[in-house]
């Protein structure tokens, strides 16, 4: 997974438990807009 949670099948972005293992509201919500500002981001290009 690279930095913004894009996974290794290209236009799926993964964040929160379901990429890692934190059980913590708030770093999966973080994790969250990464993810959504790499899914933004891939659609400009």
């Amino acid at each position: 997974m690279d930095e913004w949670k894009q996974t290794t099948v290209p236009g799926v972005y993964a964040a929160g438990d379901a990429a890692t293992p934190m059980h913590n509201a708030t770093l999966a919500s973080a994790a969250g807009v990464l993810a959504g500002v790499g899914a933004h981001q891939s659609l400009l290009r």
